[in-house]
């Protein structure tokens, strides 16, 4: 992620914002999302996973398994 910084001339919020929006756009926003892009495929795989691997071994217990 790009670091802020604050510009020497505008002080407060306002110097926070005008820095923000020259280091924030959308390239840097499609940046972070691209590399988020995998940790969001790997929990939908394993949560479809879990819940798969659940329904299937939930009567092993009694006998009742749904193989």
């Amino acid at each position: 992620m790009y670091s802020a910084q604050i510009l020497a001339d505008g002080s407060g919020m306002a110097g926070w914002i005008a820095s923000f929006q020259t280091a924030w756009n959308t390239g840097a926003m499609w940046n972070e999302l691209t590399a988020a892009g995998a940790l969001i495929g790997l929990v939908v795989v394993f949560s479809f996973g879990y819940r798969i691997i659940r329904k299937l071994v939930k009567g092993v217990s009694k006998g009742k398994a749904n193989i």
